[in-house]
């Protein structure tokens, strides 16, 4: 994983990491951990694919690795609700240009 539950509370806080992964019908008032483990995964998932053009993955977790992480796990989180803010979508859209110029060769990942 390129990223931590922690990551994710630095760069959006408590209440709406809450509000964001306790969705069940009875919510509970705290952070579902494996719903946010999930979308770390899945914004692992999705740095693997790109990264893994060009070099052998999983990587180091470099700080603009860790930053995308954090950006998709969060969007991911978001769009579970449907309810993805616009600058979340803008940061999300940042994230997969980025990765889709690394697959390009046009910028690094801070690796080399």
């Amino acid at each position: 994983m390129y990223c931590t539950l922690d990551d994710i509370l630095e760069e959006i806080g408590r209440s709406v990491l809450v509000d964001l992964s306790d969705d069940s019908d009875t919510p509970t008032g705290d952070i579902i951990e494996a719903n946010v483990i999930s979308a770390i995964e899945r914004a692992g998932a999705v740095i693997d694919g790109y990264i893994g053009q060009r070099m052998s993955i999983p990587v180091e977790a470099t700080p603009t690795v860790k930053a995308l992480a954090v950006d998709i796990a969060i969007y991911t989180l978001m769009s579970r609700n449907e309810n993805v803010t616009k600058v979340r979508e803008e940061r999300y859209g940042a994230a997969m240009t980025f990765l889709k110029s690394f697959a390009e060769g046009k910028v690094t990942i801070g690796l080399w």
